[in-house]
């Protein structure tokens, strides 16, 4: 009944009675015994701490949602975060849903490169899986979010052993 939408690993849900709130369920799967072998992504605690990272970068409109905490338990984990009024791009290009009323392309792409650009020189994070079900359009404005931060990876430690061979 509160069902929202769901990833390849995760389901998100509304929370009742709370319109800016929402969350995502997963399994623990960097618990698996084939976590390394098939790069199943980041225990949920990183992914929070990413979104932690990131929290408050915008760039020409675009974000990320805005978390609010992590609860792991045994095998499965939740990852508390604010609801964004968006529709999947994903679902977008697949025709479930239509565009934004007003959408502007040149707008939400150079706010997206915008964003992409400043997590990787000023947040020094690579998002990891950067694709279409992983990008928001606001259903008001028709500008992005970036979401689903279980792939990243921080570049500190790449940019200094790079800066080191020069």
């Amino acid at each position: 009944e509160n069902f929202i939408d769901n990833g390849g690993a995760a389901r998100v849900y509304d929370f009742p009675n709370q319109q800016s709130t929402c969350f995502k369920v997963m399994k623990n799967r960097h618990l698996s015994m084939n976590a390394a072998k098939y790069d199943l992504g980041a225990a949920p605690s990183q992914e929070f701490l990413f979104m932690e990272k990131v929290r408050g970068l915008e760039k020409l409109g675009c974000r990320a949602p805005v978390p609010e905490m992590c609860v792991e338990s045994g095998d499965t984990s939740m990852i508390v975060m604010e609801k964004l009024s968006a529709v999947n791009l994903q679902h977008i290009f697949n025709g479930k849903v239509e565009l934004p009323e007003g959408f502007d392309y040149d707008i939400f792409t150079e706010s997206l490169q915008e964003y992409i650009d400043a997590l990787h020189t000023e947040k020094r994070i690579v998002h990891g899986d950067l694709y279409p079900r992983n990008v928001m359009v606001d259903t008001e404005t028709g500008l992005p979010y970036v979401i689903d931060f279980g792939r990243s990876r921080s570049i500190e430690k790449d940019s200094e052993e790079i800066a080191q061979l020069h």
